[in-house]
């Protein structure tokens, strides 16, 4: 019964450091054009999605980041801070 514990440790472990979040995330890396799945590569999923009539928006809001996708392909990637903490940098 321990091994079976520890394998069950082992593996929610691995699968937990291979979702990447907070600054392991590049998302100065995305690029207009990007496909969906080429994101989700490198910054994971997103933690909310929105959709609107012409466009998807997928929120990171732990990054302050907004990813407006269009036909499935990245059109902006968005700063989503408070305006009054942009001064203070």
């Amino acid at each position: 019964m321990n091994r079976i514990s520890a394998l069950l440790l082992f593996a929610v472990t691995i699968s937990a450091c291979s979702e990447k979040k907070g600054s392991e995330r590049d998302f100065q890396a995305i690029k207009q054009g990007m496909t969906k799945e080429e994101v989700i590569k490198l910054v994971g999923k997103p933690e909310k999605e929105t959709n609107l009539v012409m466009v998807e928006m997928w929120k990171y809001p732990v990054d302050h980041k907004v990813i407006v996708i269009n036909s499935d392909t990245v059109v902006q990637v968005l700063d989503d801070r408070p305006v009054d903490s942009l001064k203070h940098e």
